[in-house]
């Protein structure tokens, strides 16, 4: 297993701050909270209230999911390898990893675990929710595991 910034208090910290956005619709590249978030900006959003810093994941076109040929997640990942490590989708998953889905052809689509096998993330239509990661659709969707360093 591979060591992680989230200690208990970290994780105490990011699963009630996660509380406070469910329900928030989706907007693409917003990040207000009851208004409109994505997921890029929600991971972002939950990682500053844990003490992490500010995380500037960049915007992401809503349409390059679905046409795009190339993540726009892993490049933003690669830059960020002083501050995450990049997991296969097998690995376990642990509180505070950042979880990368498949959408179309390419990674996408983040979520960020939580406790319990559960993962935040916002998606377009349905706003923001905690899903599972035992859930077919999800874990059938699920490529890379981003574990932020100690």
């Amino acid at each position: 297993m591979t060591p992680t910034w989230f200690t208990e208090e970290r994780i105490d910290a990011l699963e009630s701050e996660a509380a406070t956005w469910i329900g928030t619709p989706f907007a693409a590249n917003s990040s207000a909270k009851g208004l409109g978030v994505s997921c890029h900006t929600l991971a972002g959003a939950l990682y500053a209230a844990a003490g992490w810093g500010e995380v500037m994941i960049p915007e992401v076109p809503i349409s390059h999911g679905r046409f795009g040929e190339d993540s726009l997640a892993n490049p933003f990942f690669e830059a960020m390898a002083e501050r995450f490590t990049q997991l296969p989708h097998d690995a376990e998953v642990l509180p505070g990893d950042v979880l990368g889905f498949r959408i179309g052809r390419i990674v996408h689509h983040l979520g960020v675990a939580l406790r319990n096998g559960r993962f935040i993330h916002a998606l377009d239509g349905i706003g923001t929710t905690v899903s599972t990661i035992e859930d077919a659709t999800y874990r059938s969707r699920l490529t890379t595991i981003w574990r932020p360093n100690p």
